[in-house]
């Protein structure tokens, strides 16, 4: 039987296959899906076809724009990290890759979940199971976005920090991702404590802390992007959330571009007027700006657009 050491070790070095600094965030989303399904105590092996539908889902919002979604990569290989479970593999035909054909997953109707041992540790472990969540989502998202993540997944809001638990620092914050503290005084200072899209600068008149202005990292953190100025963009919690789910991008020239993906009420007032135009707010030194390399990775990697990526 498996130890609950085993369990932890394994999903700490699932392979994730990252090719550079290109973001591939389907096994953890697909991972922290079937962990929220475990606490809602369901099925544990779930036909392909319905993982198909689940990832493809989070995907959209939370993964690269513009490439094959391929759900059925991390549905299969994720068995290869000793934490995911196949039925029937045996019936599945297999590329040179060692790669599944989905049209066998589909008409086998294929099932996949986690092992035995990892669905019992996570039902009778609650507290340590959104720990483990939490640090998943931490080593492959920005925190803007982290609340974000587990309201797609229906995480259950019952699993409380409330408790005790030996996990609550190894694993509910990434390892070495943690943010340089001073990165944030940077890029707030670089830019007046002034939102770069809206101008927005609200502050106490007593203690003069600004409120509501926070500094993203243009190449996420969590990507190797460095916690340095030209890395950096001072934007309002709204706008920071807006960038980091892919809403809007700014281009190398500083221009504001926004998703034509969008729709709804306040668009116009929260995104459309600046759409095309030059951040609002720029740091006057020059060499603070935006650093175009990082601006071409958020678009490339974030920005919710297929037709600027095949202009890029």
């Amino acid at each position: 039987m498996d130890t609950e050491t085993d369990i932890l070790e394994r999903i700490q070095n699932i392979n994730i296959g990252m090719s550079g600094d290109r973001r591939a965030p389907h096994k953890p989303l697909l991972l922290i899906w079937a962990i929220a399904r475990c606490l809602r105590d369901e099925q544990r092996l779930v036909p392909y076809e319905v993982v198909d539908e689940a990832l493809s889902g989070l995907l959209r919002t939370f993964g690269p724009h513009g490439r094959p979604l391929n759900t059925h990569y991390p549905f299969w290989r994720l068995h290869h990290d000793g934490i995911w479970e196949l039925d029937r593999p045996e019936l599945v035909r297999t590329t040179n890759s060692g790669d599944p054909l989905k049209e066998d997953l589909r008409e086998y109707s294929i099932s996949g979940g986690l092992t035995i041992s990892a669905h019992e540790f996570f039902q009778n472990n609650p507290l340590s199971a959104r720990y483990i969540a939490e640090w998943l989502v931490a080593e492959h998202f920005p925190s803007s976005i982290f609340v974000k993540v587990f309201e797609a997944v229906s995480f259950p809001q019952s699993v409380s920090h409330t408790e005790e638990s030996g996990y609550s620092v190894k694993w509910s914050v990434s390892r070495h991702r943690l943010c340089d503290s001073s990165f944030r005084t940077s890029v707030l200072s670089a830019y007046e404590n002034r939102c770069a899209v809206c101008e927005l600068a609200i502050r106490f008149q007593e203690t003069g802390q600004p409120l509501a202005i926070e500094a993203a990292h243009v190449m996420w953190h969590v990507n190797h992007g460095p916690s340095v100025v030209e890395n950096g963009l001072a934007l309002c919690a709204l706008h920071h959330l807006l960038f980091d789910t892919g809403a809007f991008t700014v281009l190398p020239d500083l221009s504001v571009q926004v998703s034509p993906e969008l729709e709804g009420n306040g668009l116009d007032q929260a995104l459309d007027q600046y759409d095309s135009q030059c951040l609002r707010v720029l740091p006057s030194n020059k060499f603070s700006r935006p650093n175009p390399k990082f601006l071409v990775w958020h678009a490339q990697e974030v920005y919710k657009s297929p037709q600027l990526l095949d202009s890029m």
